[in-house]
């Protein structure tokens, strides 16, 4: 029997059909920005149309890393955009992560701010010369934004496994954890007690200007008029407009591996250049990335997880966090979309005078989110 996802008549009949603003996209970017237009303008009528029932594209799917970049990633920014560029992205994302926790409780989301570090595996010892060689630089460009200097070399002593393979580490000062799914449902419960209307399980099949409106059209019969609409898709955002080459959607898997016994972290770690990142979750360890290994291969937005990238995130942690012969378990695996681009630096323009646009936020959109969501309120309100 084909599946029928058309509400009923006394469903429909509480659905909306006329807001001021029309949110596509119900992950963080969706969800801040209608924070923030509920709180500067009590009263406004926002709709947030969701595709997907609990679960998004990657706010819920990532790894729960509340992060800014690692001394590695940063520096390749620096050598990709230039200073000033990045010294922006690091502000945003920095300044990101203090409106999180300026706005919800560390008890909603499980948020701690234990700090995190990068491993610099024995495999790859230029990329932890070069950094080291730049690191002064790299902590005063980041200390000219922020206010603080977060990276120091790591002792032995504190990397995991002791550093018994070779590896080094950097500390990053900064950082924190989250649940992503209890983040989202607290910024969530914030809006629908300001009465915002979060529609899930309906995807956006079209969007059309109707003078000074536009008309969203859904895949449940659900016609919404809107004022203004903001396009929040992120990863997802080429099923509205498939002609585009400003958005390119990008795979990132994330596996939870059982360890023979109690695995504790304090902290984040990443490595690689960020593609690689690892924590302990419920005394078990959770992987993710590698996405550099398969890029052609993971560029797409199906949600679906990749057996021999798995394979190497597995033998990884076996190399690097225990040894080659440590059985690891799965217990779990996912995979989340992100947004990327030829540039790390998000979107955010008006497609026209009524379509807002806000993605392209290349796997920081939990730090990112918030900051773009806010400049996403103010212009939806004063259309510029």
């Amino acid at each position: 029997m084909k599946n029928n996802p058309q509400f009923s008549y006394w469903e429909k009949s509480l659905m909306p059909s006329e807001c001021d603003v029309c949110i596509v996209g119900g992950g963080f970017t969706g969800a801040w920005t209608a924070h923030y237009l509920s709180q500067m303008t009590p009263g406004l009528k926002i709709v947030i149309l969701e595709n997907q029932i609990v679960s998004r594209g990657a706010s819920t799917r990532n790894a729960g890393f509340l992060c800014y970049g690692s001394p590695s990633e940063v520096l390749e920014d620096i050598e990709n955009m230039g200073t000033e560029k990045n010294r922006e992205l690091l502000l945003m994302r920095y300044a990101g992560l203090q409106q999180i926790k300026n706005t919800v409780p560390a008890s909603a989301a499980q948020i701690s701010w234990d700090g995190g570090s990068e491993i610099f595996t024995p495999d790859n010892p230029m990329l932890y010369e070069r950094v080291m060689d730049q690191l002064q630089e790299i902590n005063r460009v980041i200390e000219s934004t922020t206010g603080q200097s977060p990276y120091t070399p790591l002792p032995n002593d504190q990397l995991p496994g002791g550093g018994k393979n070779g590896s080094k580490g950097i500390a990053i000062r900064g950082e924190g954890q989250v649940q992503p799914a209890k983040l989202l449902t607290y910024i969530n419960n914030l809006n629908t007690s300001r009465g915002v209307s979060l529609c899930e399980g309906t995807a956006v099949s079209s969007i059309h200007k109707e003078g000074d409106h536009c008309a969203i059209n859904t895949n449940r019969s659900l016609r919404i008029k809107s004022r203004k609409v903001l396009i929040a898709t992120n990863g997802f955002y080429n099923r509205l407009y498939p002609a585009s080459q400003e958005v390119i959607p990008a795979r990132n898997t994330v596996l939870l591996l059982k360890t023979p016994e109690n695995f504790t972290l304090k902290g984040n770690y990443h490595a690689e250049r960020g593609y690689i990142y690892f924590r302990s979750v419920d005394g078990m360890l959770l992987i993710g990335g590698g996405r550099h290994w398969m890029a052609e291969e993971e560029n797409g937005d199906e949600l679906r997880v990749n057996e021999e990238l798995k394979s190497r995130l597995t033998q990884w942690a076996k190399e690097n966090l225990f040894n080659r012969d440590t059985k690891l378990d799965e217990v779990m695996s996912w995979s989340g979309i992100i947004g990327t681009g030829s540039e790390k630096y998000p979107l955010l323009e008006w497609k026209d005078e009524n379509v807002l646009a806000a993605v392209r936020l290349s796997g920081m959109g939990v730090a990112l989110s918030p900051v773009i969501a806010r400049k996403a309120a103010a212009m939806l309100l004063n259309n510029k």
